[in-house]
């Protein structure tokens, strides 16, 4: 059997979900996916498709990943190792393989009633690409509150109400990086993980710093320092205890330590049983840590609701739906209405009222979207502008509340609002696709190159 090298399928915008072109030859039998029926390991049954993971080093001969179970083409479930024919798996010939990496091939076993593996052909997971259209809507949602309806937008007064809970589009990205974290580190090393997220991350944030920071000087609308900005430029501002270049910048801090509290299972092991376990632990911390700042800052325990809301969704479009599931989801979503009265007095100044059913009602349309692609009903969108709709959310969403409120600042007196921002929005989206397409693409590509030879590196030499 050989096996061609890896590649990366942006499958969800801006996060990479592994996939692989696999062509075998020979007898394709050689591979053996025994136990097709309920697993020990707290994983549904019955499923007719298997995900196998091959590490297979030069060094060594190569260990099997199975999965089995699951619903339709969604793959499988539970992991068990098996190592040089161990237990009930074998690869014929793994030695061979030496140095290729496979990771999540969707293996048809045809009904086989011993699990074995036939005619293994090239096959890519599918493109959510309605989560790339979500994304937009949560950057624009964002953009409508901070330069429509926000005091400090720069019109004097909030221009229009349109925008005033535009801010939960943040909840938004936050439930959809639950998910798409999940798929997409699933089964990866800690190191690729670690190497895939600073390669997306970084490039277009260090753009943004370079272009926002002369922008803000200029326009005067706020004061930086130096040493402010060169700890921003390492991302790591929040945990420093600096204030951030643009505030919009507090999510990435956020997003960073659920990439830690993720590495950590990854380090452990990623399995089906494992994250549940993660996400219900998760919910429980955040529940109970509001009298340990500390605690509270480490778990991200306001927003946890949606990241562990997010990773539990992800599991049933996976695995199915499952009572244990669908309670996880309905524990992040009542948490999550109770935990977004603290995030209006901190943004709108509201005590709740009216306001907050207004919210409640736009967290429990947002549950209800993720809801929907995790059971399957919204994944069928394949409108092509869904991908660079995908493509603008990251640079749009670091580059809109500086350069936007300087522009406001400066051309507000002279320009109609209606004028201002019908200029002013289609500049910005603009400008995003001009980073995304000349910086964040090939910039991100060399990372990945030079964080995937260092990992190599460190790996032959461990």
């Amino acid at each position: 059997m050989t096996v061609d090298e890896d590649s990366f399928d942006p499958a969800v915008g801006d996060e990479e979900v592994p996939i692989v072109h696999r062509h075998v030859e020979g007898e394709a039998s050689a591979l053996h996916l025994d136990q097709a029926g309920p697993r020990d390991d707290g994983t549904p049954d019955g499923g007719r498709r298997a995900v196998v993971e091959l590490d297979a080093y030069a060094h060594s001969g190569a260990s099997v990943r199975q999965v089995t179970g699951g619903r339709g083409d969604r793959g499988g479930l539970g992991e068990r190792e098996y190592a040089g024919g161990a237990e009930h798996g074998d690869v014929a010939g793994a030695e061979g393989l030496g140095g290729v990496r496979v990771t999540h091939p969707q293996l048809d076993l045809g009904g086989q009633a011993d699990g074995q593996l036939h005619g293994a052909k090239d096959i890519q997971r599918p493109r959510l690409l309605v989560l790339d259209g979500l994304r937009l809507l949560a950057a624009l949602a964002v953009l409508s509150w901070h330069l429509v309806s926000s005091p400090s937008a720069g019109w004097g007064q909030p221009l229009s109400p349109v925008g005033r809970f535009g801010w939960l589009g943040v909840e938004l990205f936050f439930l959809i990086s639950g998910f798409v974290i999940c798929m997409s580190g699933w089964g990866r090393p800690v190191g690729d993980f670690a190497a895939s997220r600073v390669a997306r991350l970084y490039p277009a944030y260090w753009v943004a710093i370079v272009i926002s920071v002369p922008v803000v000087l200029l326009a005067g609308t706020r004061e930086l320092t130096g040493a402010q900005i060169a700890a921003n430029l390492t991302m790591l501002q929040n945990p420093l205890g600096v204030q951030d270049v643009d505030p919009s910048y507090w999510t990435l801090g956020v997003e960073l330590r659920f990439y830690l509290l993720f590495a950590v299972v990854l380090a452990i092991g990623v399995t089906y049983r494992r994250m549940v376990y993660f996400c219900a632990l998760w919910l429980a911390a955040a529940a109970f840590a509001s009298g340990l700042p500390w605690l509270n800052w480490l778990i991200s325990a306001d927003n946890a609701p949606y990241f562990a809301g997010g990773t539990a969704l992800y599991l049933i479009y996976r695995f199915g739906a499952t009572p244990l599931l669908w309670a996880l989801v309905t524990t992040s979503w009542l948490l999550a209405l109770y935990r977004v009265q603290s995030h209006m007095a901190a943004t709108i100044h509201s005590d709740g009222g009216r306001d907050w059913v207004i919210a409640a009602v736009l967290i429990t349309m947002i549950y209800a979207l993720m809801a929907a692609v995790a059971t399957g009903r919204l994944t069928a969108a394949r409108l092509p502008v869904l991908t660079t709709a995908g493509a603008l959310t990251y640079p749009l969403y670091l580059l809109h509340q500086s350069l936007g409120v300087a522009a406001i600042h400066a051309w507000h007196d002279d320009v109609p609002p209606g004028v201002l921002l019908g200029l002013l929005i289609p500049g910005l989206l603009g400008l995003a696709w001009l980073v995304h397409r000349y910086i964040e693409r090939p910039v991100s590509a060399w990372l990945k190159r030079a964080s995937r030879s260092s990992l190599a590196a460190m790996r032959r030499e461990s």
